[in-house]
Protein backbone atom coordinates (compact mmCIF):
# COMPACT_ATOMS: atom_id res chain seq x y z
CA UNK A 1 0.00 0.00 0.00
CA UNK A 2 1.16 3.36 -1.25
CA UNK A 3 0.49 6.48 1.20
CA UNK A 4 0.87 9.80 -0.54
CA UNK A 5 0.88 13.19 1.45
CA UNK A 6 -1.24 15.44 -0.53
CA UNK A 7 0.85 18.88 0.34
CA UNK A 8 4.43 18.37 0.45
CA UNK A 9 5.60 19.08 3.49
CA UNK A 10 9.26 20.98 3.07
CA UNK A 11 9.72 21.63 6.66
CA UNK A 12 9.76 18.28 8.32
CA UNK A 13 11.14 14.43 6.72
CA UNK A 14 8.08 12.57 5.06
CA UNK A 15 6.88 9.93 7.18
CA UNK A 16 3.87 8.29 5.40
CA UNK A 17 2.73 6.26 8.41
CA UNK A 18 2.88 9.19 10.61
CA UNK A 19 1.27 11.05 7.67
CA UNK A 20 -1.38 8.16 7.64
CA UNK A 21 -1.64 8.24 11.49
CA UNK A 22 -2.90 11.98 11.01
CA UNK A 23 -4.80 11.62 8.35
CA UNK A 24 -6.63 8.79 9.85
CA UNK A 25 -7.65 11.01 13.40
CA UNK A 26 -8.33 14.05 11.35
CA UNK A 27 -10.90 11.97 9.71
CA UNK A 28 -12.65 9.88 12.58
CA UNK A 29 -12.52 13.73 14.24
CA UNK A 30 -14.52 14.91 11.81
CA UNK A 31 -17.25 11.69 11.23
CA UNK A 32 -17.59 12.27 14.94
CA UNK A 33 -15.89 8.83 16.19
CA UNK A 34 -14.50 9.08 19.67
CA UNK A 35 -11.82 7.02 21.18
CA UNK A 36 -10.88 4.69 17.88
CA UNK A 37 -7.03 4.02 17.45
CA UNK A 38 -5.65 2.97 14.04
CA UNK A 39 -4.66 -0.48 15.48
CA UNK A 40 -8.35 -1.11 16.15
CA UNK A 41 -8.46 -1.52 12.06
CA UNK A 42 -6.02 -4.09 12.28
CA UNK A 43 -7.63 -6.01 15.06
CA UNK A 44 -11.28 -5.49 13.16
CA UNK A 45 -10.04 -6.71 10.15
CA UNK A 46 -8.57 -10.25 12.30
CA UNK A 47 -11.48 -10.95 13.58
CA UNK A 48 -13.73 -10.15 10.75
CA UNK A 49 -11.36 -12.41 8.82
CA UNK A 50 -11.26 -15.25 11.40
CA UNK A 51 -15.16 -15.08 11.84
CA UNK A 52 -15.42 -15.67 8.14
CA UNK A 53 -13.39 -18.45 8.06
CA UNK A 54 -10.32 -17.71 6.75
CA UNK A 55 -7.53 -20.34 7.90
CA UNK A 56 -5.24 -19.64 11.29
CA UNK A 57 -2.38 -20.02 8.57
CA UNK A 58 -3.69 -17.63 5.84
CA UNK A 59 -4.34 -14.88 8.71
CA UNK A 60 -1.00 -15.30 10.11
CA UNK A 61 0.41 -14.55 6.66
CA UNK A 62 -1.64 -11.33 5.97
CA UNK A 63 -1.27 -9.76 9.18
CA UNK A 64 2.65 -10.00 9.21
CA UNK A 65 2.88 -12.42 12.00
CA UNK A 66 5.46 -14.48 12.90
CA UNK A 67 4.38 -16.70 15.41
CA UNK A 68 0.94 -18.36 15.06
CA UNK A 69 0.20 -17.78 18.87
CA UNK A 70 0.12 -14.57 17.89
CA UNK A 71 -2.68 -14.81 15.34
CA UNK A 72 -4.60 -17.19 17.47
CA UNK A 73 -6.22 -14.51 19.69
CA UNK A 74 -8.48 -14.22 16.48
CA UNK A 75 -9.44 -18.21 16.79
CA UNK A 76 -12.32 -17.99 18.97
CA UNK A 77 -13.96 -15.52 16.52
CA UNK A 78 -13.42 -18.30 13.82
CA UNK A 79 -16.78 -20.51 13.14
CA UNK A 80 -16.94 -24.38 14.42
CA UNK A 81 -18.44 -26.89 12.02
CA UNK A 82 -21.96 -26.97 14.43
CA UNK A 83 -22.10 -23.20 14.17
CA UNK A 84 -24.47 -22.53 11.47
CA UNK A 85 -26.92 -25.33 12.75
CA UNK A 86 -26.84 -23.89 16.59
CA UNK A 87 -27.67 -20.41 14.92
CA UNK A 88 -30.18 -21.73 12.67
CA UNK A 89 -32.13 -23.38 15.89
CA UNK A 90 -31.59 -20.30 17.86
CA UNK A 91 -32.77 -17.89 15.49
CA UNK A 92 -34.14 -19.72 12.28
CA UNK A 93 -37.57 -19.99 13.94
CA UNK A 94 -37.59 -23.86 11.64
CA UNK A 95 -40.74 -25.63 12.02
CA UNK A 96 -38.65 -28.70 12.19
CA UNK A 97 -37.28 -27.57 15.23
CA UNK A 98 -38.42 -30.01 17.90
CA UNK A 99 -38.33 -27.52 21.10
CA UNK A 100 -41.19 -25.58 19.45
CA UNK A 101 -43.74 -28.72 19.61
CA UNK A 102 -46.48 -28.72 16.82
CA UNK A 103 -48.40 -24.95 16.14
CA UNK A 104 -50.17 -23.90 19.03
CA UNK A 105 -48.81 -26.34 21.89
CA UNK A 106 -46.71 -23.36 22.77
CA UNK A 107 -46.68 -22.16 26.46
CA UNK A 108 -46.16 -18.49 25.38
CA UNK A 109 -47.09 -16.82 22.15
CA UNK A 110 -44.94 -15.20 20.39
CA UNK A 111 -44.54 -11.94 22.31
CA UNK A 112 -44.23 -13.70 25.14
CA UNK A 113 -47.14 -13.88 26.93
CA UNK A 114 -49.78 -16.65 27.80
Amino acid sequence: MTWCSPIPRQDRFYDPIQDAGRAFYAAIKRAGIARLRFHDLRHTFGTRMAAAGVPMRELQEWMGHAHLTTTEIYAHYAPQPDDQKWVERAFGGSAEDESLGEEGSRPYGRDGVR
